[in-house]
């Protein structure tokens, strides 16, 4: 689901799927900076803003618009 935010230009999302592997590997493969352009689409840059904590951290994505 997507929805872009009149006031700011942002583009907030949504997603729900349904994989059959245990939760722990998927969140490895979701919090791995390096392994992002292999699973986001129109990848350009990640990088961690500030670390919060062991399990939470403030985190800088860029994507290109394609439409």
């Amino acid at each position: 689901f997507e929805k872009t935010k009149s006031d700011s230009g942002l583009v907030a999302f949504r997603g729900e799927v349904l994989i059959p592997v245990p939760l722990k590997k998927v969140a490895n493969i979701l919090v791995n900076e390096s392994l992002q352009k292999d699973w986001v689409d129109s990848f350009v840059e990640s990088r961690i803003v500030s670390k919060i904590s062991e399990f939470e951290y403030i985190q800088y994505n860029q994507e290109t618009l394609t439409k």
